[in-house]
């Protein structure tokens, strides 16, 4: 365990040093405008700024898809960054006297992210079930790609044509990390647990801050439940389970993603147990810097300067873009969730209409050009909209959401009361702010509704509304689980409600919060073997325990291999171990996980077909057909391992070794080089 605390602390310390850098661009540029002057925010948006440049310049064809690269864009933000704390001298002392309480709040919120899920993934470290494979392999590709869009490694000769820009931060920050994925997958994960869970305490302390200008006590503990809602909170699954069974014995966490008939409704606790790296996951600590900006542009709409709100449309745009890039998914939803609060003040503030048709005119185009250079090399895959023949029964929903719409209705009904009672007495952001939480909660609740009417399409006919339910509901259980902790910051507002409906408030909230946070002591207890048997960080141990022939041949392709020459692996279904030598080396193959490129390839026509070319490479390598179709593919290395021979019992081995050079063998397995 120590080589492990030393690695997570050496990866711990260069994220302080991308703190350093963001920082001063945050207090220079936001000023005041945020209670703890952005602090949460920095190590993100260094991340971000560096990958947004390097994934831009790669896809106008600039080979600096480089590590060298990525360290000189760090330089240079960094010799800015020096010369704005000079400059913000007065300004940073003035943050460390009167925010210090939030900053070390926070700080302390990121590190034990960082170390909790890092470490517990040493108990189970392996890249290797549900979609891992898929998520390392995009980053693998990315490492080896100068230039972009990046090949796609299950299918030679074509690129990605996927919403993989999170992969693509993967890729820089390892990087940045001087690591291998084998390591640096599971320290990711720790990131995105750092980062969201310090995202969300700043967001529910600024969506507070206007409501106690001189109080830091509501605004913290505030902020820790709404960290601990959003990021270790579970749905009403499990309190349902037990209110029904009488106990917990037998309870199965994974039971509360998928407990309505032929859907998934999953949230960020369960995502960082299960440890994908899909592209929600990458989405968590993105649109939870949105919910920042989209404030600060809702406040900036009431100042007489109206360029401040340009500015801050033109980021939220800008992230809006990358949301297209990284979720599609989530640019749709909060898209919508812009212009339901642009719909609220409107309706409060009839004059608002010109900044927000001004905003709308900036943020809309940069989003396009931001998403612009993706977008002109990808295939959409969507296959339409669709009406729900499927529905959910209402105590299924009841059993998942009881919780959170309790704690968001509460929050609906605290911000009506303050705008109709207290209004007067209210400034602008305060009116602002609890606008805001009613759009928030009604969007939430929008989310929940609309599987119920409509889906998107999409290969996975007999679960129709599971992909459409699953991306919805996540960002709804995020925006409930904020509400839910602004909702106790407010509690300290004594001119807002009596004492007595205060404390009935805060007490059912209280136990709402202890009811869902349940979820994650079943879940890390099963999943990672009650924390038994520390293994180390590495996530290809299991492949040299299980296939070490394999397992030195891969290393060897990824020492000594080059650039990303196609290889031949046998093809395999999705979900199983096979296609791990172009998922590890990011090499493309021929046919990699042949659902997966049905989906992203809007059919099963060139996953059939290649299935077909690849059994007949297999069946007899030295034909003219084998011939002219390793010719197609210009296949270059040829990989025999154990799958390879599960896949083909009958395998001519002489035949494949006759091909060319063999430049690699261990035991059964061997590499040709054409």
């Amino acid at each position: 365990m120590l080589s492990a605390l030393l690695t997570i602390s050496a990866a711990y310390m260069i994220t302080w040093l991308l703190q350093v850098i963001g920082w001063p661009y945050l207090v220079w540029a936001l000023g005041s405008r945020l209670r703890d002057r952005g602090w949460s925010l920095a190590r993100l948006l260094t991340w971000l700024a560096v990958s947004l440049i390097i994934w831009s310049l790669a896809y106008f064809k600039l080979p600096l898809n480089t590590v060298w690269a990525i360290w000189l864009v760090l330089f240079i933000l960094a010799v800015g960054a020096v010369s704005l704390t000079l400059r913000c001298r007065s300004q940073i002392k003035q943050v460390f006297q009167e925010a210090k309480w939030l900053l070390l709040v926070a700080e302390s919120l990121f590190l034990f992210g960082f170390f909790f899920l890092s470490l517990v993934r040493g108990f189970n470290p392996a890249i290797l079930d549900l979609e891992k494979f898929m998520d390392a392999g995009f980053m693998a590709s990315y490492l080896r790609a100068p230039t972009l869009p990046a090949p796609d490694m299950w299918l030679a000769g074509e690129t990605i044509n996927y919403y993989t820009f999170g992969h693509f931060m993967g890729s820089v920050m390892t990087r940045i990390w001087l690591l291998p994925i084998s390591l640096s997958y599971n320290l990711l994960l720790g990131l995105i647990m750092a980062l969201s869970l310090s995202l969300s305490f700043s967001v529910v302390v600024n969506f507070l801050s206007p409501l106690f200008p001189s109080r830091l006590k509501p605004l913290i503990l505030g902020g820790l439940v709404g960290t601990l809602l959003v990021n270790l909170g579970g749905n009403s699954h499990t309190f349902w389970y037990l209110f029904k069974h009488h106990g917990w014995t037998g309870y199965w966490y994974a039971d509360a993603t998928r407990f309505i008939d032929r859907t998934i409704h999953e949230f960020p606790a369960y995502s960082y147990v299960v440890a994908d790296l899909h592209a929600h996951v990458w989405g968590l600590p993105l649109v939870l810097t949105y919910f920042i900006f989209l404030m600060l542009w809702s406040r900036a709409l009431f100042l007489p300067q109206r360029k401040a709100g340009l500015g801050l449309a033109a980021t939220l745009g800008l992230f809006l873009g990358i949301f297209a890039m990284t979720s599609t998914w989530d640019a749709l939803i909060y898209t919508l969730l812009t212009g339901l609060v642009s719909f609220v003040l409107l309706l409060a503030y009839p004059p608002l209409i010109k900044p927000l048709l001004f905003s709308a005119m900036v943020a809309l185009p940069t989003a396009t050009l931001t998403a612009l250079p993706w977008f002109l090399s990808f295939t959409s895959i969507a296959e339409g909209i669709a009406v729900a023949t499927q529905h959910s029964p209402l105590w299924q929903l009841a059993a998942l959401w009881t919780g959170h719409f309790l704690l968001s209705l509460l929050a609906l009904i605290t911000a009506f009361i303050a705008l109709i009672k207290h209004r007067h007495r209210l400034s602008p952001t305060a009116i602002a702010t609890y606008l805001l939480i009613v759009a928030l909660v009604v969007t939430a609740w929008l989310l929940l509704i609309l599987p119920e009417l409509i889906f998107f399409k999409d290969i996975y006919s007999g679960h129709p509304r599971a992909n459409t339910m699953f991306k919805l509901t996540y960002q709804a259980f995020i925006m409930m689980s904020l509400t839910g902790g602004w909702l106790f910051g407010t509690l300290f507002l004594k001119r807002l409600a009596p004492h007595w409906l205060r404390l009935i408030a805060g007490l059912g909230l209280i136990l709402v919060t202890g009811a869902v946070l349940c979820f994650p002591f079943f879940a890390y207890r099963d999943y990672y073997n009650r924390l038994k048997g520390f293994k180390g960080l590495d996530g290809h141990q299991w492949l040299e325990a299980q296939y070490p022939d394999d397992y030195q041949a891969i290393l060897w392709l990824n020492s000594q291999v080059r650039g990303q020459p196609v290889i031949l692996e046998s093809w395999g279904e999705s979900y199983t171990t096979f296609d791990r030598v172009s998922s590890i080396t990011g090499l493309p193959t021929v046919l990699g996980w042949r659902v997966h490129e049905w989906l992203w390839r809007g059919g099963f026509d060139i996953p059939g077909a290649r299935t077909t070319e690849v059994d007949t490479i297999f069946s007899n390598p030295t034909t003219v057909t084998s011939q002219e179709l390793l010719q197609r593919y210009q296949v270059q290395y040829i990989f025999i391992g154990a799958k390879e021979r599960e896949q083909y019992p009958n395998l001519n081995q002489a035949a494949f070794k006759s091909l060319g050079d063999v430049v690699f063998e261990s035991g059964s397995t061997f590499i040709v080089k054409l």
